[in-house]
């Protein structure tokens, strides 16, 4: 996985099953049309908040299979990262945890450091 961000923006990238690759920018407070997840025809919208303790992501994307998630990313005491997603799919809702371990020689998240420092608060 990997997460960038600027004043403006915050992405994220990573693969799964070697034929799953999600690539998607957001910008902070402003909904962004991007290619939808579920792989279907049109866009999905997309808006990114800085929070307290991260980034929070809301994606959302119409019919067919109208779906909406909200992703959480949030830095923990230890340095790892927790990525939080939420998806209601019709009367369905699934929330899906996930911890990633930094290696030894990486500071704290440069992602949730600038995004706590944007909502005015520092880890």
């Amino acid at each position: 996985m990997e997460l960038r961000q600027d004043d403006s923006q915050f992405s994220v990238t990573f693969s799964r099953f070697k034929f799953i690759t999600i690539n998607e920018k957001c910008r902070f407070g402003e909904p962004v049309g991007q290619p939808r997840r579920d792989r279907n025809e049109g866009e999905q919208t997309a808006v990114a908040r800085p929070t307290r303790d991260g980034v929070e992501v809301e994606i959302s994307w119409g019919a067919p299979n109208p779906a909406r998630i909200l992703e959480r990313y949030t830095q923990l005491p230890d340095g790892s990262l927790k990525v939080e997603a939420t998806t209601h799919v019709q009367d369905n809702v699934d929330t899906c945890v996930r911890i990633y371990r930094k290696q030894e020689s990486q500071q704290q998240s440069p992602m949730v450091r600038k995004a706590s420092e944007a909502a005015g608060r520092r880890l």
